[in-house]
């Protein structure tokens, strides 16, 4: 990770997974768009869900750079990351992303192994943001945040190319971002491993 040995380093990283520790997720089964039109609504989405920790456990030997770490996660984490069928689970992408937006809007892209765009909307959702509530300075500086977030993948090998559809007219114009995956999902490693 280049850092050294200093005990200012080790106790971030101690207080970096006691933070993770802490993060429960929710997720909810079904159509994507229904299910945001459900929290539009205020209610909680019809249907099956999970919520659980991102890790149960670390553990490690030492302190020192020879020491071992080991984390364990959270049996709902490995089961998510199984039906999804990621093949980036060592996060080599996210941890290479600098944006905050592309690190906000990756693991959705990622996790959506039958998707080949996604709506602005949509990352405004991942980001605490209404965009249909923005007035046309913000959507500007937002839309500018999200072709630097999809580049920014294209940069850390996450996808392999995108490009940006304008849809509707007028005030309602919104964008719709069309993207190539830049990493093999494990259904093709499954088939490319069974060819051989």
């Amino acid at each position: 990770m280049g850092v050294s040995e200093h005990t200012n380093n080790v106790a971030t990283l101690v207080f970096t997974f006691e933070e993770i520790k802490q993060v429960v997720i929710t997720a909810y089964e079904g159509d994507a768009e229904l299910i945001l039109e459900e929290f539009q609504a205020g209610r909680l989405p019809k249907g099956k869900g999970a919520m659980g920790n991102i890790l149960h456990d670390v553990s490690w030997t030492g302190v020192g750079l020879d020491d071992v770490v080991t984390v364990t996660y959270g049996d709902w984490t490995v089961e998510a990351m199984m039906k999804a069928r990621l093949v980036s689970l060592n996060a080599d992408v996210q941890f290479s992303l600098s944006s905050d937006y592309a690190k906000s809007f990756w693991p959705y892209i990622d996790g959506m192994n039958n998707n080949s765009f996604v709506d602005e909307v949509t990352l405004g959702y991942l980001t605490g943001k209404n965009v249909m509530e923005m007035t046309s300075m913000e959507r500007a500086n937002f839309r500018k945040a999200c072709r630097n977030a999809l580049d920014d993948m294209v940069r850390a090998g996450g996808l392999v190319k995108w490009q940006e559809e304008v849809r509707g007219i007028g005030r309602n114009k919104t964008r719709r971002y069309h993207y190539h995956h830049g990493l093999q999902r494990q259904m093709e490693l499954d088939l490319a491993s069974a060819k051989r």
